[in-house]
């Protein structure tokens, strides 16, 4: 897939990276929620555990929470 991208393209995923993020929605039954995937109710533990994989969190309005990962592109 390299060889068949232009260079420009492939260098600037190199030098931007890529971001995920994953949104734990409250309320809404559809995967699973932070408190299952991260195995505690507490805010604080979950926070660490975040940084600890060198992820950034940011709780929303309703509880919900969104992780953000930034990783090199390939």
């Amino acid at each position: 897939v390299l060889k068949a991208a232009p260079a420009q393209v492939v260098e600037r995923l190199r030098e931007k990276k890529i971001k995920y993020i994953r949104n734990f929605h409250a309320g809404i039954p559809l995967g699973k929620s932070w408190q299952v995937t991260y195995q505690t109710e507490k805010r604080e533990e979950v926070e660490e555990i975040v940084a600890s994989q060198g992820s950034t969190c940011e709780w929303q309005e309703k509880g919900g929470l969104r992780v953000s990962t930034v990783c090199d592109a390939f």
